[in-house]
């Protein structure tokens, strides 16, 4: 794992809480056929022509995303709050 491809919320969350983890992944622009076909076996989801992806994944595929040249960072998701 690339812990400084990941936001200091996740890495705490990785080390106290077991998964699944809600992240949005931030990627290169240029991403391949194969880095979106591993994206959308994972279950991400981006609009079109977005190089940010939202997936809930396990602490196993945030260390083999962050390990991809094509990503760029993974932060986690907060959850809201009523009234935010």
């Amino acid at each position: 794992m690339l812990p400084e491809k990941l936001d200091p919320a996740l890495q705490i969350a990785l080390d106290s809480q077991s998964g699944p983890y809600t992240v949005f992944v931030h990627v290169t622009a240029d991403i391949g056929e194969d880095a979106q076909k591993l994206l959308a076996d994972l279950h991400a989801f981006a609009p079109p022509s977005s190089s940010l992806y939202v997936a809930t994944l396990s602490a196993e595929a945030i260390d083999e995303l962050s390990e991809r040249d094509w990503v760029k960072f993974i932060r986690l998701a907060r959850q809201l709050q009523p009234g935010e």
